[in-house]
């Protein structure tokens, strides 16, 4: 998949109301508990995976515009 592609996909999920909530920022409190992963503003994965409780903070990411998407819940 090229890099227009994804990006419109990405950006088409991010927009959809029952999707709204997939990618959250640094400073967002995290709805459930699990493991997230950095995703850059391109829309690829940063391998920088963080474990994180619901109601905590997401912390900084390594650059401007990354965002967190769950990738493994805990429950």
């Amino acid at each position: 998949m090229n890099y227009e592609k994804r990006i419109a996909r990405l950006q088409h999920l991010e927009y959809q109301p029952r999707f709204a909530r997939l990618f959250y920022k640094p400073g967002q409190k995290s709805p459930w508990s699990g493991e997230y992963m950095a995703i850059n503003p391109r829309g690829f994965f940063t391998w920088d995976k963080i474990e994180l409780g619901e109601g905590k903070r997401f912390p900084p990411t390594s650059g401007k515009g990354y965002s967190y998407l769950l990738i493994d819940p805990i429950r």
